[in-house]
């Protein structure tokens, strides 16, 4: 199974890959910074990923409107920060 996390700008070729995302230990451990001084943490980015088995119209929305977040900031997406302090541009 592929643990990967493969993150893409919209509207470019550009993306990046964390190896063993979700495999947890070290790589999940992240904080991703944007250009307009957002940023999204492992924890957040996981909860995007989690779902029930019965979703309801709010489930649908919130995750819609979580989604469109998550796409509005990946267009901003200019450096990865790790914990240690690595930039990756």
């Amino acid at each position: 199974m592929n643990n990967n996390l493969i993150l893409k700008v919209s509207g470019s070729t550009d993306e990046l890959t964390i190896k063993d995302f979700f495999a947890g230990g070290d790589n999940a451990d992240i904080n991703i910074s944007f250009a307009d001084g957002g940023s999204i943490s492992a924890t957040e980015l996981l909860g995007l990923f989690k779902s029930s088995k019965t979703a309801t119209h709010t489930d649908i929305d919130g995750f819609n409107k979580a989604l469109d977040v998550s796409l509005a900031l990946m267009e901003e997406f200019k450096t990865l920060t790790t914990e240690s302090g690595t930039t990756i541009i």
